[in-house]
């Protein structure tokens, strides 16, 4: 993969990160109990949205990380 989707998806990330963020202080700030947000269906969506995102994130990096050291053994001759 590119560099620039790489960015996308770290961006993408960091959205996601914060909007988890937000909105277990929007249900903290209304008083609810952890059991209570733990249930909230938007956070448990926004929780499985974040986790897609760490994956692609870590397909990128071994999949760059592959490419790198594939190009290193090209040029020892290997």
């Amino acid at each position: 993969m590119s560099l620039q989707s790489k960015e996308i998806i770290e961006s993408q990330k960091g959205d996601y990160q914060k909007a988890v963020k937000a909105r277990e202080g929007l249900l903290r700030n209304q008083g609810l109990e952890n059991k209570v947000i733990l249930k909230d269906s938007t956070l448990k969506s926004l929780k499985a949205k974040l986790r897609q995102m760490n994956k692609r994130h870590l397909s990128v990096c071994a999949s760059e990380s592959r490419c790198i050291s594939k190009s290193k053994k090209e040029e020892a001759g290997i």
